[in-house]
């Protein structure tokens, strides 16, 4: 386990019981994953129960995976903040086209 985050999560187990569910299940599955060494070159998001009930709701409303909900959201919410521009966001989808 990376030493932040094994640190972070012996602490959590010395008080698991002030944990919520959502913040119990999420650094169970961080752990997990580090265990299985089963992280890809790209971070998996974990979200809280009420966010991953949200982006399901607004999947399911617009017929996109939740995957799919959650990058819309995220790319809105980099553009509205100037974060991100447009043409950055073409530039990278057509690499990722071609590296496919």
């Amino acid at each position: 386990m990376k030493k932040n985050f094994a640190t972070k999560f012996f602490d959590a187990c010395e008080n698991f019981e002030d944990l919520s569910q959502s913040e119990a299940r999420a650094l169970l599955y961080r752990a997990a994953l580090l265990l299985n060494n089963s992280s890809s070159q790209q971070e998996i998001a974990i979200l809280i129960d009420s966010v991953a009930a949200f982006m399901d709701s607004y999947a399911e409303q617009e017929g996109v995976s939740r995957d799919e909900a959650v990058n819309e959201a995220l790319i809105r919410w980099a553009l509205s903040l100037n974060l991100v521009r447009v043409e950055d966001l073409e530039a990278a989808m057509l690499q990722e086209d071609r590296s496919q």
